[in-house]
Formats: structure tokens, C-alpha cells, sequence
């Protein structure tokens, strides 16, 4: 449970401390200014690990996701979101190992999981369900597999030898 911060906010409340944060079930559609109501009423906002967002009416991934270093959770089960490209975002979360997407347009998406693997290497755990060594070898192959030809291409002859003029 939260326990009540020394300082109190400008609102003249008392700030909270704690690193976890249950905005499920609030049919948010964006979380716009989502930061500035956490810096309100949390005392050390960037300490955030966890966020649950399940149950929403989010179409994307939010850039105010991407302001919480430490945040290792992330449940975003049950949105709307519908383009894999919006989980790109959350790459830059270095911490992050727990992710839920299930339930959303996008885990109907072929090789959604591969996608999600490949682009958050850190992950632990997707739609409560491990993520092993093979999940992770698989992924890298899959992206290798989909890069245009010509990414393929030079990085191949980036590591062949250098052609001599005959």
C-alpha cells in the first residue's frame, strides 16, 4: 500500500511513495498529461516499476510510458491497439520484462509475438507466458528474416573480406 511522503504537493495534498500504479478499468482513450497527474500525487514518479493499463480503450503506446527508467511492468491487456510499430516505443525501456498486449488487435497480428520479442530483448515474460532461449532465438531469426535485402546484403559483405581491383 502507499504510504503517505513527507512533502505535500502544490494541490496542498500529500504526496505518495510508491513504484506501482492500477489505472485499469477507466475506459482512458489517451494518456495525455499523464505525467503531470503522477508527478501530483507520487513523490518519486521516475521510481514508478509497475503500471497496470488493462482494460482501456488505448489505441497506441504512449510516449509518457517511455519516462519511467525503472518500470519493469507494463500491463496493457485489453486496449485497442492494432499496430505492431506502436511497441517499438517501449525498446527504450531498458528494465522493462513483463509486458501484456493479449487482448488487443495486434495479438492477432502473424508473428506478433516474434515481433515483441525481437524488439524488447530484455523481456521476460509476454501475455504471462515465459520467454525462453528458443522464443528468443526464433525472434532474432524472424527479424534477420525481414530485413529488406539490401540491410541483409551489406551487413554480409560488412564482414567479407574487401575486394581487390583485378
Amino acid at each position: 500500500p502507499a504510504q503517505m511522503a513527507a512533502g505535500p504537493s502544490r494541490t496542498g495534498r500529500r504526496k505518495r511513495t510508491c513504484t506501482s500504479l492500477r489505472i485499469s478499468n477507466n475506459l482512458l482513450s489517451n494518456l495525455d498529461g499523464l505525467d503531470r497527474v503522477i508527478s501530483e500525487v507520487v513523490q518519486q514518479p521516475l521510481a514508478i516499476s509497475w503500471i497496470d493499463l488493462s482494460f482501456n480503450h488505448l489505441n497506441d503506446v504512449h510516449p509518457v510510458l517511455t519516462v519511467f527508467p525503472h518500470l519493469r511492468t507494463l500491463y496493457l491487456h485489453a486496449n485497442h491497439i492494432s499496430e505492431l510499430q506502436h511497441i517499438d516505443k517501449l525498446a527504450s525501456l531498458p528494465n522493462l520484462q513483463t509486458l501484456s498486449l493479449y487482448g488487443n488487435p495486434i495479438d492477432q497480428i502473424k508473428h506478433y509475438r516474434l515481433y515483441v520479442i525481437a524488439t524488447i530483448p530484455n523481456l521476460k515474460s509476454l501475455d504471462f507466458s515465459a520467454v525462453t532461449k528458443a522464443d528468443r532465438v526464433k525472434a532474432a531469426l524472424w527479424r534477420q528474416s525481414t530485413l529488406p535485402r539490401s540491410a541483409r546484403s551489406s551487413r554480409s559483405s560488412y564482414n567479407s573480406p574487401p575486394r581487390t581491383p583485378s
